[in-house]
């Protein structure tokens, strides 16, 4: 039996001539589970501690997907908070959904091994990316860097 994977998901490629009787298996535990948590699956992260979290591979005898399983879609930290947390995960072509729900005030930063990472201020929600060299922020729920006056058209008042 051999399973080849894909470089950013890790999805299973089984290997054109083997897994006769378990193709079956290893395509919906090892990309269908896969794709699934990578479009629209949430992590929900609840521990008060670093995370680090990595790519899991599934095959035939399971999707081995986990708490710490780096292919989810959107991260969701809740919980009470006593200090600010990172949570690490692969240096890979991905995009993140954060949701820093947490309570007690404190940001969470999204980041590689080597990396500084982005931080998401606590009640923050943001779209990150990995830009070859580490996580950045495309988009937020909070609003920076404005100034100056709104015209009543656009909303103000």
């Amino acid at each position: 039996m051999t399973i080849n994977y894909t470089a950013l998901l890790s999805l299973a490629e089984p290997v054109t001539g083997t897994e006769s009787g378990t193709w079956g298996d290893d395509v919906n535990k090892g990309i269908k589970d896969y794709l699934d948590i990578a479009i629209a699956g949430t992590n929900t992260l609840s521990t008060d501690a670093n995370v680090t979290l990595t790519s899991s591979q599934g095959a035939s005898a399971g999707n081995n997907i986990t708490s710490t399983t780096a292919q989810y879609m959107q991260l969701l930290f809740s919980g009470a908070r006593t200090a600010a947390r990172s949570v690490t995960v692969p240096a890979s072509s991905k995009i993140y959904i954060v949701n820093n729900s947490t309570t007690g005030g404190y940001a969470v930063t999204v980041k590689t091994g080597t990396t500084t990472g982005v931080s998401i201020a606590n009640g923050e929600k943001a779209v990150i990316a990995f830009d070859g060299a580490d996580f950045v922020k495309v988009a937020s729920s909070l609003a920076s860097g404005l100034s100056g006056v709104l015209p009543v058209a656009n909303g103000g008042t």
